[in-house]
């Protein structure tokens, strides 16, 4: 009998699609690489910007009966059940890339039983993560979504820096366009409603000695996007 798992969902929503942003007179142009997206960061004469930091928010869309969740839950519940006592890893990757981001439990042997594990999000970026479970020979993954306030993500992580001469490059499998989630109500994995990531993307972009900027951009996976980011001085 395979073990049981699922996740107790905490879904975190604290954006809306539309941040009231200055209108884009930069537009996205076709001349990155095919399936990334590559951005550059220059200051207002046009010199790279190094060392700025990238957080890539995904916009979504929600259906449910209840209303939109607007409260922030910093913690992550894992919960899984193993069938006999079993050497345990569950490692947090972010989706797109399989970069590790967190190792939450490392070659730690674990009873038979129930088990729920608490994962604190303060220092993540917004985005979408996968949870990765092994046990045994067993290998399982399983997607989450974590959204949060702009003013939460001062101390966060960034998802990307720019390097020496100024650029990032993300790969479009790092949005999750059109990936769904199921809602919870972070008491039971029952299904309360649907959330599905959009192909917007805010960018928020923080460097010191600048003023942050946030731009929404329309990811189109079908070109090679490059986009150029400017920052103003302080």
């Amino acid at each position: 009998m395979r073990n049981r798992i699922f996740f107790i969902v905490l879904i975190l929503i604290g954006l809306s699609l539309h941040f009231g942003c200055k209108k884009n007179d930069n537009p996205v142009n076709s001349e990155g690489t095919l399936g990334y997206f590559t951005g550059k960061v220059v200051d207002e004469n046009g010199n790279a910007v190094i060392g700025a930091k990238i957080h890539a928010i995904p916009n979504v869309l929600q259906t449910s009966t209840l209303e939109k969740i607007t409260s922030i839950n910093e913690i992550i519940e894992f919960q899984f059940s193993l069938q006999q006592t079993s050497i345990v890893n569950l490692i947090l990757l972010r989706r797109g890339t399989s970069d590790t981001v967190a190792v939450v439990i490392q070659n730690q042997e674990m009873p038979a039983g129930v088990h729920s594990i608490f994962f604190e999000t303060t220092e993540l970026t917004a985005g979408v993560y996968t949870m990765k479970l092994e046990y045994g020979n067993e290998r399982i993954e399983n997607n989450l979504i974590l959204l949060k306030e702009i003013s939460e993500l001062t101390n966060a992580n960034p998802t990307i820096i720019t390097k020496e001469d100024g650029k990032f490059i993300l790969p479009n499998k790092l949005f999750s366009i059109g990936v769904s989630f199921i809602r919870t109500s972070g008491i039971s994995p029952d299904s309360i409603g649907a959330i599905t990531v959009t192909n917007n993307v805010t960018f928020l972009i923080m460097k010191e000695g600048f003023k942050n900027l946030q731009e929404n951009i329309t990811i189109d996976t079908t070109i090679a996007s490059l986009k150029l980011f400017t920052l103003q001085k302080n």
